[in-house]
């Protein structure tokens, strides 16, 4: 699977308000590195409600390959592979609580 790197600091804006990514970097997990990204959102709008200021991350996985290329807009792809082992993804989710103090974690 392709992860391609967007530039960190710069607002995104999405359907529900807008958020920021402040870092990108990887972990050691056993013999691999895992590629993760970590943001907070601005003031999130929804239909039933709104918040300001979650902290989240994001795991898009295992790295295969890193920047090995870019895209159309000139910005760096990944080739990464999705983490499927629960108790991998919960030994993670640990690390990167601990490390970022984040509310939400997604992996791809």
């Amino acid at each position: 699977m392709e992860y391609t790197h967007s530039p960190l600091g710069e607002e995104v804006e999405a359907i529900g308000g807008s958020y920021i990514i402040d870092t990108e970097d990887s972990l050691s997990y056993g013999d691999r590195q895992v590629l993760y990204i970590v943001g907070g959102t601005g003031f999130m709008r929804t239909c039933c409600s709104s918040a300001q200021g979650l902290r989240f991350a994001t795991v898009p996985g295992f790295v295969k390959a890193w920047q090995h290329k870019k895209n159309k807009d000139n910005l760096p792809v990944s080739d990464v592979e999705p983490i499927r082992d629960e108790k991998a993804k919960q030994e993670i989710r640990q690390i990167l609580k601990q490390q970022h103090c984040v509310t939400n974690i997604e992996f791809w």
